[in-house]
């Protein structure tokens, strides 16, 4: 252990003449007033989420996905369609299986993972910026980016991997280094690119700190492999028994490439000259932020790469900058893949690791490392640049009110960028936290209810048809009926509290591997399809010609449902063979129970 701890402090002193060595100076953020205000920052971020929960229609996938699991006993990929979300279909049956058929499990697990990374992303950013008020302004550009609850993963799992990254670097045991292991396994299987975000920054830290000792590197990077492998053994050994592994990464990396399409170009900003204000529209809210988000890492590299450079060994290399580096390159690899569009959608994916190195930077302009000195005994004669070129090429240098003003700017127009684009004032009123105590508990109390209803509330539903649509099949069919939705509904698996036929949770699955599980649908009991008759339902009429030669032959049209304000127009088909016991009497559809 100790000729690790020597090898990582030798790099964070890369470069740095041994006169000019200095301890570091950050905050024990890990003291009890740390610990406390992280707490804080976590309760804070609950109480926010909790007051004003919304789910969007994707997350049913896993909610549809973990009823499949809990109730029917399916698993995935094995009985339906799985692009690489294997833990967080089971973390929501997990959460289903615990609070019943209700929303309240999924959003307690959800708001509470986003909340953690939240409340990390202040302890690493209040560390590595040697302030609490810059930890504090990250974790506000977090909350405020107001991530999309399925996305929860990405949030915790980008923050805690740097989190346990940063014990190996302070105390570099075995024991550590299997933590890190572990931790990239689990954010492997709620989602593979987590795992493989996360494993490209270790690998980097692992070579950087033992690359003068071959052997001892060899052994770390073994240990690492194995910590993160051995766990997803069980895993391959099931994807092997129920298809194969190589079938399984294939339909998901032809799933990931029929998306290549969306990703984000360069957005540009957008303004009328003859109304100056318009450049505050909220389109050029995400556009800040996105050229932000792509810059800052590259930035950040940048000075990384300034200060290691060997001319300026007459200045103290940062001790942190070997913490920093991980979490840059993180942001590198990420932000360009996971920033899709839509923006709106995408854009507080990588939040988390982006503050923390927004802080790092922020503390480097406010705070240089020392660079005053070091000036003084660059004087003495020594290899390297004159006093004068330092001073040209230092934060110090500059005027203090130069960087007050820029810093102010940055961080002005950033907030007001997140404050738009996560609708933070909608957000705030819908919550009622500024209408007092009691109002909040009233709010609370109201949510509380909402979530925990069953079936779920309808106030917690995203459209009029859907609901109507999905409470037709949860009154008209028997518990043990299964529903196809050939459109983009998730939702209505879970709301109207029946199976996916044919493992169609996500019909825009890969061509062949959906095929295979719809292949199925003629020997289930499916007395109700809903088509829709937007972009999804003519992608599926398209693709999978064969079962839709079936619906034809089988189904006859019963009701034509027009588009509302926020509904997609459906179409409600039922079995010809199917005998009804009923009528349902709002749309004169034929009930089967």
């Amino acid at each position: 252990m100790r000729r690790d701890v020597e090898a990582i402090e030798k790099l964070a002193t890369l470069g740095t003449d041994e006169t000019t060595r200095r301890p570091s100076r950050e905050p024990r953020i890990h003291g009890w007033p740390g610990w406390l205000v992280g707490l804080m920052v976590f309760a804070g971020s609950f109480l926010f989420r909790f007051l004003d929960p919304y789910f969007y229609n994707d997350h049913f996938l896993w909610i549809s996905g973990g009823r499949q699991v809990l109730v029917y006993g399916e698993l995935p990929f094995r009985d339906f369609f799985d692009p690489g979300y294997f833990l967080q279909h089971l973390a929501s049956a997990g959460s289903q299986r615990v609070f019943g058929y209700n929303l309240l499990g999924e959003a307690l697990l959800s708001i509470s993972l986003l909340s953690a990374g939240t409340a990390i992303t202040f302890m690493l950013s209040s560390r590595i910026s040697r302030s609490y008020a810059i930890g504090l302004l990250a974790a506000a550009l977090v909350v405020g980016m107001y991530p999309r609850l399925y996305n929860y993963h990405k949030v915790f799992f980008l923050a805690f991997g740097l989190l346990v990254l940063w014990r190996y670097l302070d105390r570099p045991t075995t024991w550590n280094l299997v933590l890190v292991g572990l931790t990239t396994a689990v954010a492997f299987l709620f989602r593979h690119d987590n795992g493989l975000y996360m494993a490209l920054p270790v690998v980097v830290v692992i070579v950087a700190a033992h690359w003068n000792d071959w052997g001892r590197l060899l052994r770390r990077a073994a240990l690492y492999a194995a910590s993160a492998i051995l766990p997803l053994l069980p895993f391959f050994v099931f994807l092997e028994l129920n298809g194969g592994v190589v079938a399984y990464f294939s339909s998901g990396a032809e799933w990931a490439l029929q998306r290549r399409g969306t990703v984000a170009p360069w957005p540009t900003f957008t303004a009328d000259a003859s109304a100056p204000l318009s450049i505050f529209q909220p389109a050029n809210a995400f556009v800040w932020l996105y050229a932000l988000f792509i810059t800052l890492p590259c930035l950040t590299l940048l000075v990384l790469a300034c200060q290691h450079v060997r001319w300026r060994r007459v200045a103290a290399t940062p001790p942190e900058a070997i913490k920093i580096l991980p979490a840059a390159i993180l942001c590198a690899v990420s932000a360009p893949l996971l920033l899709r569009t839509p923006l709106e959608a995408r854009l507080a994916d990588v939040v988390a690791p982006t503050a923390v190195i927004g802080a790092w930077l922020l503390g480097q302009w406010f705070g240089p490392i020392r660079w005053q000195e070091t000036l003084a005994r660059s004087r003495q004669p020594r290899s390297g640049p004159s006093p004068t070129l330092l001073r040209q090429v230092t934060v110090a240098s500059l005027p203090t009110a130069f960087r007050s003003i820029t810093a102010v700017a940055i961080v002005g127009i950033t907030s007001i960028s997140v404050a738009t684009a996560g609708e933070l004032q909608e957000r705030l009123e819908e919550s009622a936290i500024f209408d007092g105590p009691t109002a909040v508990l009233d709010r609370g109390e109201e949510v509380f209810d909402q979530l925990r209803e069953s079936p779920p509330d309808r106030e917690l539903y995203p459209g009029d048809n859907e609901l109507r649509l999905a409470r037709y099949v949860r009154e008209c069919t028997q518990p043990d009926d299964r529903l196809l939705v050939t459109s983009f509904a998730p939702q209505l698996y879970f709301y109207s509290g029946r199976a996916a036929a044919g493992g169609a949770i996500q019909v825009d699955a890969t061509a062949e591997q959906q095929a295979e599980y719809l292949a199925s649908v003629p020997g289930e009991p499916v007395p109700v399809v809903i088509a829709g008759e937007e972009e999804d339902g003519d992608y599926f009429e398209s693709t999978f010609e064969t079962i839709e030669d079936y619906l034809r032959e089988n189904y006859r049209v019963a009701l034509q449902l027009d588009p509302g304000d926020d509904d997609p127009s459906y179409r409600v088909l039922v079995h010809k063979q199917r005998v009804p016991s009923g009528v349902y009497r709002r749309w004169s559809l034929p009930c089967y129970r």
